[in-house]
């Protein structure tokens, strides 16, 4: 009777054990084995938020200078803008009035 009831108790073991060591795929642990076995949660995207009171204005990307101009309701506002640092005027020139917070605290440093 005992030798009947093994692979029943294999396979408990199996589904218990080492099914449920495995890590469940989060968007933090997208490399390697995690991206093969699930890919649906690695090809979310998420919205940057950026916090304009501490971030390098320099340090960003073209698209993340738009994308505040965009939040801002200025997409026209940097029409003739060919370069980053035009971009980076145009946030700078506009800070003061959609985020004044962010802009005295970026002129006392």
């Amino acid at each position: 009777m005992y030798l009947k009831s093994f692979p029943v108790l294999l396979c408990i073991f199996y589904v218990t054990v080492v099914c449920s060591a495995k890590k469940p795929v989060t968007k933090e642990n997208c490399e390697g084995s995690h991206r093969d076995a699930d890919n649906q949660i690695c090809d979310l995207k998420y919205d940057k938020q950026i916090d304009l009171t501490k971030v390098v204005l320099k340090k960003l990307k073209v698209k993340d200078l738009k994308k505040i101009l965009s939040d801002w309701g200025e997409d026209n506002a940097c029409k003739g803008c060919a370069e980053k640092t035009d971009f980076i005027k145009k946030v700078e020139e506009l800070m003061p009035k959609y985020a004044p917070e962010a802009a005295k605290l970026r002129e006392e440093l």
